[in-house]
Formats: C-alpha cells, structure tokens, sequence
C-alpha cells in the first residue's frame, strides 16, 4: 500500500474501528476480568471497558490486572507496528488505600492522577461532583471575562443580554449536571457566578448596594432548577426510547464498594 485513504473520506473512520475492534477482541477481552453491576430488576451484568471514537477506558479491580491488560495490549501492538502512548495514558484510583502497586507498561510508570477529563466533563478519584462543578464554573468565569464589554454596554437592552447570558453562559454552567445529584453548596457556588452576572449588567460593584432577592428581581435569569431538569428528562426521554440500551443500565445500576461497605451508582 503506497498510499492511505483520503482526509475526511468515510473509509477512515470504518477501517479505524475494524482495526480498533479487532485489537480489543485480542487483548482486553481475553485478558480483563469484568466488573460485576446489578441493575434495578436485581439482574447481575458486566462490563470491562468503555470506549468513544478513540478512547479506550479500562475498568478493573486492581492495579495488577490494569498491568497486565496494558502490557497484553502493548505486546499485541508492538507486532502489528504500534504502540501505546505512555504520555496519553493516565490512571486514576477510586478510594486509593496505602501501599498500591503503581500500573506500569514496559517497566515503565504510569503517571496518576486525582481527576480527569472526559467527553466535556471532569470526574474525580473520590467520586464526589465538586471537581465537574468546579471545571463548569471556571469554564463558565472564562466565558462570562469574554462577552463583559458587551454585557455593560449600556446602548443594548436588558433582554438582550439576558439572551446572550442564556445561551453562551447557561449551557456552560449546567453542562453534564443532569447526571449530578446537586448539594446546597453545589448551588450556591453556581448562584454566585449568577449574581456576579448580575452585578456586572447593572454596573455595580458595591456588594451591599442590593442584595441577592433584588439582582434576581432587577435581573429574571433563567432558572437553573428548571434548566436542568428539562436536561435531566431529555436524556431519560433519549435513553428509554430503547429499553436495553447500555445508557438505562448504567443508570439504573449499582455495583459494591468494597472499601466502605457502600452502594455506588
């Protein structure tokens, strides 16, 4: 073969995923023990990895069967003219206890790390939103410093900046809270962002000039609540449209924390 196919052809993306599947059929599935869930109806199902485009996410129980899968993996590459990305490749422990072997590929050490973003959002190693909350309102910061000359423009109407605020900001702020169980402190941090908006239309500065029930009086933002759950419904309508669809089971799914004794969803 001298040449490949062509950029943006729909050949790419087939030839990709045959090639990716057939590595994972030769690797991961041989070699990864599944991680046991039990969905609503108390029915037992497994799953062993997560995959989206490019992106391979392996599930395990221990550091010493992602070790082994990884080197399974890489050794199955190797002779097919590939490799893993050492730099790419990240592994986060949940509920980390002392004295964990590090997971290694080639003797070489996999870097660790507390979060990590995935598909927009971020997820923790203690399986807690505040680091999701925390990436939504710095992104949601950065996006509000970027349209502050228009949102004080004194020439434009109120209602045409709560329309800019309700398109650019909002689905920032609230993307991928539909699947977060929301604690008072979570909204307050994310009813601050929303009164410094507030502030930053009508001009003021002084904190003590109107307090939170007259910004929200002077400036009718659209409710967040509301927002949300209309996001929260949208992907349960989406989901249940097919009754057996991984998503639902997900959902719908607990498996055994065996570090605390606890139920996790």
């Amino acid at each position: 073969m001298h040449r490949g196919v062509r950029q943006g052809s729909k050949e790419g993306p087939a030839i990709f995923n045959l090639v990716f599947q057939s590595i994972l059929k030769h690797t991961i599935d041989k070699t990864l023990k599944r991680i046991t869930l039990k969905d609503q109806h108390n029915r037992n199902w497994t799953i062993k990895h997560l995959e989206y485009a490019d992106d391979l996410c392996l599930i395990t129980n221990t550091t010493e069967e992602a070790t082994k899968a990884l080197n399974h993996l890489q050794k199955y590459l190797t002779n097919i003219g590939m490799e893993i990305s050492i730099s790419k490749t990240k592994v986060m422990i949940i509920n980390k206890k002392d004295n964990i072997a590090a997971v290694k590929i080639d003797n070489k050490e996999i870097e660790e790390v507390e979060t990590f973003h995935y598909l927009g959002s971020t997820i923790n190693n203690k399986g807690t939103p505040d680091s999701a909350i925390a990436h939504n309102i710095e992104k949601a910061k950065s996006a509000v410093i970027k349209i502050r000359p228009i949102l004080k423009c004194k020439e434009l109407s109120l209602g045409t900046k709560i329309k800019l605020v309700d398109s650019s900001i909002i689905p920032i702020l609230t993307y991928g809270l539909e699947s977060i169980v929301l604690r008072k402190q979570d909204w307050t941090r994310i009813e601050t962002v929303l009164n410094t908006i507030r502030r930053m239309i009508l001009g003021i500065n002084d904190r003590k000039r109107l307090n939170v029930q007259q910004l929200k009086l002077k400036v009718n933002l659209p409710n967040l609540a509301n927002k949300i759950m209309q996001n929260r419904l949208n992907l349960w309508y989406t989901a249940h449209k097919r009754p057996n669809n991984l998503m639902v089971r997900s959902l719908n799914s607990e498996f055994d924390n065996p570090c605390n004794n606890r139920k996790a969803y």
